[in-house]
């Protein structure tokens, strides 16, 4: 009982300010040009925001528009907060350099600040992208592209190129695009949709779909919690390398080869001139005609 006293009085001795959230929220924008000569190099680092990337045709500079918000439990509070918020800005020659870290921020902001990145780019630009706790985003890129997040979706369309696309939790998702791909997540299904390249995409948590049509000699679709769905043109010449241990495998396609049980190894319109390696653990593999 006496515990119990002693509980409710501290309880007591609370003001109900303590317990309100900073949710008034400020912002401001900041848009940044740079002016290039050749293909661009774009770095952008984020701490609790997104990042969206446009590829633009006929567009001639770097455009990066950031917007940064704060939050407080009153107006007065977010703004100096916000006021007191900075970014990182750097060119050499091509290269660009645009940064928001919250290590760089004064304690008090860094907690309940955050920024998000538009970058407008000319369609041949090299972009690589690091956040935390954002989305990212990109289209029309067709040079290196390189997205890397740690609690949040990823999403490109129209790429050429080298494309790396990697998250901790969220979908990883690729469509209408042509070159390299390298995919990762741990919590989040991966989708590749109307590509045509080489692929290497996995997830530990997650189903895992293909669409398209693979080029190059080796390939891996691999998870681990989730099925794993196929979908490549009749006329492929592939070997497929597959595995499954709690589930199943099937095709509509004339493979031939070894298709017994949990484990095949089979060829597509042989002499095959590419592999496929697909790997999941508790899932089923399908592969079908691509329509």
């Amino acid at each position: 009982m006496v515990l119990c006293v002693v509980g409710l009085v501290l309880l007591a001795g609370c003001d109900d300010g303590d317990f309100i959230q900073p949710n008034v929220e400020s912002s401001r924008t900041d848009v940044m040009t740079f002016a290039v000569a050749g293909r661009p190099h774009v770095t952008i680092e984020t701490t609790n925001g997104t990042v969206t990337v446009q590829g633009v045709q006929g567009q001639i500079d770097v455009r990066v528009t950031a917007t940064l918000r704060s939050h407080g439990t009153t107006l007065g509070e977010a703004n100096r907060r916000l006021e007191q918020l900075t970014i990182a800005q750097s060119q050499d020659a091509d290269r660009i350099v645009v940064r928001y870290r919250a290590e760089s921020q004064p304690e008090d902001a860094r907690q309940h600040s955050g920024v998000d990145f538009a970058v407008a780019v000319p369609v041949d630009a090299d972009v690589s992208a690091t956040g935390t706790n954002g989305k990212q985003s990109a289209e029309n890129i067709h040079g290196s592209l390189t997205l890397d997040t740690t609690n949040g979706a990823i999403s490109v369309s129209g790429a050429v190129g080298s494309v790396t696309l990697h998250t901790t939790n969220g979908a990883v998702d690729l469509s209408s695009s042509q070159g390299t791909f390298r995919l990762a997540t741990t919590n989040g299904a991966v989708r590749l949709a109307n590509v045509e390249g080489g692929v290497d995409a996995e997830t530990s948590n997650g189903t895992l779909s293909f669409s398209g049509r693979l080029v190059g000699q080796n390939h891996s679709l691999r998870t681990t919690n989730g099925g794993i769905v196929v979908a490549i043109p009749r006329t492929s010449s592939l070997q497929i390398d597959a595995r499954t241990s709690v589930g199943s495998i099937s095709t509509g396609l004339a493979f031939a080869g070894d298709m017994e049980g949990k484990s095949w190894l089979a060829a597509l319109n042989p002499p095959a001139t590419s592999t496929l390696t697909v790997r999941t653990t508790n899932g089923s593999i399908r592969i079908e005609e691509l329509r």
